[in-house]
C-alpha cells in the first residue's frame, strides 16, 4: 500500500507542479499567452495540451476563426519552440500574439493581436476530449483539464475505455505499455483518495439532464467570513464572495437534492451570516426564519478577485491549482482545522503542502 501510495503521489504530481512552482514566486511574470489558428479548435486543445511547459488552454475565436488560446511557462519553453511544435501538429496556421509581444513567429503567419479581438467559445466546447468520459465527473484544475484532455483525446484509452490519470503531463510517457490490471487497479484506487474532492460532482453528473444544484445568496457583514462559514455546510458545492445592492453577499451553490434550502438557510442563520436571502428567480418567494432580499438574479454582481476564498490567502494552500469545489472546501477550514481541509485535496497536493510548510 505504501509503495501504491508513493508511485500514485509521484505520478499525480505533474498536473499540478507547475502552476504551484510557478506561485511559489509572486511577482514574476510567470506564464504568457498565445493563440493559435486552427480547422478545428477541439483538435487544437488536444495537441497544444500535450506540449510540456503548456499550463493551460481555452477554445475561442479571433475574426470569427476558431483558434486556442495557450498559456505557457515562458521560462521553460521559448515562444518559438512552441509555435515550432504547434506547426509541426497541425495547428498553427495563424499565431496571433500579445500586445508587447514579439511583432512575428519565424515559420507561422501573423494574425491580429490576441487582444484585440479574441473571445472565449461556449463551454460546450472546451475540453472536448473529455466529455462523456469518467473524467467528465471530476473537478479538475484548469492545468490538470488541459492535461487530462490532451492525452485522452490522443488515443491513450486503456482497461475498458479508461485512462489513468497519471499520465497527465507526460506527453512520451509509457503509459500504454501498463498492464491493464494494474492501470484498472491503480485507476480504482485513484478515485477513491480523490473521492472527497469528487463524489458530490459524480452524483449530481450520473444524472443528466436534472437541474442538479440550485443558487442562493446570503448577506451578512463579511463575505470572507460568509464564505467560510457556508463552505463547512455539507451539500454545498462551491461559494463566491459578491455584491447584492452594494452589500456583502455570499453566493451559495448547492445540492438540492441532498441539502434543503430550508435546512441551508436555517444553518446559515444559525452561523451568523444569513442577514438576508436573495433567492432565484423561480424558487420560493420566501424562507422561513429569514427576511428576504431582491431576487438574486438582478442585481447580483461577483467582488474582485482579492475578496475570494480570503481564507487560504497567504497559506500554503494558496500555492495549489485547487477546483472550485476544492478551493471552496479548502478555505472553510484553512485556518480553524487545516488538518480537515487537507482532506478536499489529492494525494500529489498533500505532498506539495508538506515541501511548502
Amino acid at each position: 500500500m505504501k509503495t501504491t501510495f508513493s508511485l500514485l503521489t509521484a505520478l499525480l504530481a505533474p498536473a499540478a507542479a507547475l502552476t504551484a512552482q510557478q506561485a511559489s514566486a509572486p511577482g514574476k511574470a510567470r506564464t504568457r499567452r498565445v493563440a493559435f489558428a486552427q480547422s478545428c479548435f477541439w483538435t487544437g486543445e488536444m495537441k497544444l495540451g500535450q506540449i510540456e511547459g503548456v499550463v493551460r488552454t481555452e477554445a475561442g475565436f479571433i475574426g470569427g476563426r476558431e483558434v486556442t488560446l495557450v498559456e505557457y511557462a515562458s521560462e521553460q519553453l521559448a515562444l518559438e519552440e512552441l509555435a515550432r511544435r504547434a506547426k509541426q501538429a497541425g495547428v498553427a496556421d495563424l499565431v496571433h500574439l500579445e500586445a508587447g509581444a514579439a511583432r512575428s513567429v519565424a515559420g507561422v503567419a501573423a494574425g491580429p493581436p490576441l487582444d484585440q479581438t479574441y473571445r472565449t467559445a461556449p463551454a460546450s466546447d472546451q475540453k472536448k476530449q473529455i466529455q462523456g468520459t469518467p473524467f467528465a465527473k471530476l473537478p479538475l484544475s484548469a492545468a490538470q483539464a488541459t492535461k487530462v484532455n490532451a492525452l485522452h483525446g490522443d488515443g491513450l484509452r486503456a482497461s475498458g475505455g479508461i485512462m489513468v490519470c497519471f499520465v497527465i503531463s507526460y506527453p512520451h510517457s509509457n503509459a500504454r505499455s501498463l498492464q491493464p490490471s494494474l492501470m484498472k487497479t491503480t485507476f480504482s484506487l485513484l478515485t477513491a483518495l480523490l473521492a472527497p474532492a469528487v463524489a458530490l460532482t459524480a452524483q449530481q453528473a450520473s444524472a443528466p439532464g436534472k437541474a442538479r444544484t440550485r443558487r442562493v445568496a446570503f448577506a451578512q457583514s463579511c463575505f470572507w467570513t460568509g464564505e467560510m462559514k457556508l463552505g463547512q455546510i455539507e451539500g454545498v458545492v462551491r461559494t463566491e464572495a459578491g455584491f447584492i445592492g452594494g452589500r456583502e453577499v455570499t453566493l451559495v451553490e448547492y445540492a438540492s437534492e441532498q441539502l434543503a434550502l430550508e435546512e441551508l438557510a436555517r444553518r446559515a442563520k444559525q452561523a451568523g451570516v444569513a442577514d438576508l436571502v436573495h433567492l432565484e428567480a423561480g424558487a420560493a418567494r420566501s424562507v422561513a426564519g429569514v427576511a428576504a432580499g431582491p431576487p438574486l438574479d438582478q442585481t447580483y454582481r461577483t467582488a474582485p478577485a482579492s475578496d475570494q476564498k480570503k481564507q487560504i490567502q497567504g497559506t500554503p494552500f494558496a500555492k495549489l491549482p485547487l477546483s472550485a469545489a476544492q478551493a471552496t472546501k479548502v478555505n472553510a477550514f484553512a485556518r480553524q482545522n487545516p488538518a480537515k481541509a487537507s482532506e478536499w485535496l489529492t494525494p500529489a497536493q498533500r505532498e506539495q503542502i508538506k515541501g511548502a510548510r
